[in-house]
Order: structure tokens, then sequence, then C-alpha cells
């Protein structure tokens, strides 16, 4: 008996690495989006690396915050494959794109007033203000590909068995962003030289071809066709995805957010202290995707041994071990914080 608990704890971490793993990886990989468009910024002027730095690091915490959400769609699709409820899969899958547009709309909302927020949060430079209103003007446009569809296919590919799809895309999506902001912002391989705001036509653009390429290859996989097949959308299913969804959105948003009001604060601080705290601010965000993956992951696998009428097994007491895990992973990578202190060589 003893030797069966002892397979079963490794068996269920293997599982939770699997499926942690590929979500934390892609989820780096956005964030390193930012990051990028950061370093990069960092070469025209600290006024520009200012405000690019303030307004993507704004675009993509409140984005995270409603993608969270679809983590609801990762739940119901674990029940549904400890069931063995294959034909309901695909109902979830169609109906979360539709649960997805419905939370873009209070994200937009907030994203289009976020210079508004800063005013009230004393920031009173107009020259900052207008630019970081028509940068993310720009970025808006980039925001339904960020939920509706990347941040869709993250949660949905480790529930079906596909996180390697992950592990494979998402490095690319990361290099083309790059590639693009470096051509937009200085003008190079014969793209127009836009400075501040090429960086955010280039940031949208790779949100795009990222959402089209990950979609893509989801949807050509043999193995997958069975999940995401038959099209069908069930509204009645929008109660259980929101029920599930809000909950998770919110706790996201209790943790982030204290990223983004030391953003607001910060702006009170002068051009310098704000450059130097996007670069300190965007590598503590990266940091903090690592356990947020391990608890999406935990997710997953309860979701399935309660979908599979076995909610015994998701009370062993590896689920405590993993929490405190996620702790002890908090502890460490707050070291990883002092990495901007070597990466600024790349930016002065």
């Amino acid at each position: 008996m003893q030797i069966t608990k002892q397979n079963f704890f490794k068996n269920e971490l293997m599982a939770i690495a699997y499926i942690a793993i590929p979500i934390a990886f892609s989820q780096l990989c956005q964030m390193a989006m930012g990051v990028t468009d950061t370093i990069l910024l960092g070469h025209v002027n600290k006024e520009t690396l200012a405000v690019g730095g303030l307004t993507t690091n704004i675009f993509f915490s409140i984005c995270i915050i409603f993608q969270s959400a679809l983590s609801a769609a990762a739940i119901l699709i674990a029940q549904n494959m400890g069931a063995k409820k294959i034909k309901e899969i695909s109902k979830v899958y169609w109906t979360t794109y539709v649960f997805g547009l419905l939370l873009c709309i209070p994200c937009f909302f907030i994203l289009y007033h976020s210079s508004t927020i800063l005013q009230w949060n004393g920031e009173h430079d107009q020259e900052i203000l207008t630019q970081s209103r028509h940068f993310m003007v720009i970025l808006l446009w980039g925001m339904p590909p960020v939920i509706a569809g990347t941040g869709l296919i993250r949660v949905i590919l480790p529930a079906l068995n596909a996180s390697k799809i992950l592990l494979q895309i998402t490095p690319i999506t990361a290099i083309i962003n790059g590639l693009l902001n470096a051509a937009f912002i200085y003008g190079l391989w014969g793209a127009p030289k836009m400075g501040l705001y090429g960086s955010a036509l280039g940031t949208t653009i790779a949100l795009w071809l990222s959402t089209f390429i990950l979609i893509g290859v989801a949807h050509c996989k043999k193995d997958l066709k069975q999940y995401l097949y038959p099209f069908a959308i069930d509204f009645s299913l929008l109660k259980p995805l929101a029920k599930l969804g809000l909950p998770i959105c919110v706790g996201a948003a209790a943790e982030i957010l204290l990223f983004l009001f030391a953003n607001f604060n910060a702006t009170k601080l002068g051009t310098d202290a704000l450059a130097a705290h996007q670069i300190a601010i965007s590598f503590a965000t990266l940091v903090f995707m690592i356990p947020l993956a391990i608890s999406q992951a935990a997710n997953v696998r309860v979701s399935y041994w309660v979908g599979a009428q076995k909610p015994y097994r998701a009370k062993k007491k590896w689920f405590p071990y993993c929490r405190l895990k996620c702790i002890d992973y908090d502890i460490y990578l707050l070291y990883c914080c002092y990495i901007p202190l070597f990466c600024c060589a790349f930016i002065t």
C-alpha cells in the first residue's frame, strides 16, 4: 500500500510538471515580449523607455488578469476528460471563445482609460499621458488575440495533453516580436522608423501572428480534432465558465495589481526613476508566472479526478505539499529580481 501511495505521489507530481511547465513557459514568453520591448526602447532614450515600458506593462498585466478567467475552460475540459465525455469538450472549447470575447469588453474599457487612471493617480505630465494614450490605442488592436486567442489555446492544450505545442511555438512568436519591434523602432529591413509607436505596432502584429500560428497548429493536429470538433456553441456553458473563471480572475487581479500599482506610483518619481522601475518590474512580473502556472496545473489535475468520480484522490496530502512548493518558488525566485542589475548593461 505504501508503494502505491508513493507511485501515485510521483505520477501526480510528474503530471503537474507536464502541465505547468508549458503553461509557465508560454506565459514567460508572453511577458518576455514586454521585457524585449523595454530593452529595445532603452536604446532610444529614457523618456521613450519610461512611456513604452509603463504602457506595455499595464497592457499585459490587465490582459493576463482577464486571461486567467479562461482557466475555467481547462477545468471543465479536465472534468470531461476524467468522465470520458469526449463529445462535450468541443462545446466547452467553442463556447469559451464567446466567453473570451465577452471578457474583452471590460478589458478594453480599462485599457482605453489607462491614461485617465494614471492622471487620477497623480501623473500630470501631459507629454507622458499623451504618448501613453497613443501607445495604448495601438496596443488595443492586439488585445482580442491575447485574451480570446492565445489566452484560450494556452489553457486548453495542457488539459488535452498537447502541451508540447506550446513549447514548440511560443519561442518562435517571442522571436518574431523582437524582430518586428526592432524593425519598426529603428527602421530596419525597409520598415518605417517609428520609434516609440513602432514598438506598439510590432507587438500588435506579433500578437495576431502568434494567435493564428497557435490555433492553426492545434487544429491541424489529427489527435486533437476529436476534441475540437464538431463546431458547437452551448450558451448554457457561459454560466459555469463565469462561475469558475471570475473568482480566478479576482484572485489573479489581487496579486498582479500589486505590480501595477507600483508602476503607477513610480510615475510620481520622475522620468529617470520610472525608466529604472520599468526594468526591475518587468523581471519581477516574469518570475511571478511560474507559481501561477503551478496553481493552474493543480486546478486541471483536481478537476480531472473530480470528473473521474474519484474526488478522494484530489484530497491526497501531495496537494498541500504542492502549495508549500509554490511558496518555496516565490521565495527562491525573488532572487531573480536582481537580474535587472546585470541586464542594465544591455540597455544603457
